[in-house]
């Protein structure tokens, strides 16, 4: 899960606007506004929201006993290999 802080820190780093929020993942602007502000949202909304952000280079790192929850921005290399489709293994399967 991520928290609506590292929502819009998110939002920050990757300069977008709420509305360009809306556009990556089609949830309407007011279900986005809720979550930044600490309304009730669903799971599938904030998975929605997390993977938007994550397919842009942004890894969401957890609250621990000694530190807040944050954020930080992949480098492009590893964005380009998380969207790279998994090498073939060169074996195929024949149908009889």
């Amino acid at each position: 899960m991520i928290t609506p802080d590292q929502c819009r820190m998110a939002r920050a780093i990757l300069g977008w606007s709420l509305v360009d929020l809306v556009e990556q993942t089609g949830l309407a602007l007011n279900t986005i506004h809720r979550f930044e502000h600490g309304g009730n949202t669903f799971t599938s909304t904030v998975n929605t929201l997390r993977h938007a952000f994550e397919n842009h280079g942004i890894e969401f790192i957890p609250e621990t006993p000694h530190s807040f929850a944050t954020i930080r921005r992949r480098k492009p290399e590893a964005i380009a290999s998380l969207l790279e489709p998994p090498p073939h293994s060169g074996r195929t399967r024949c149908r009889a």
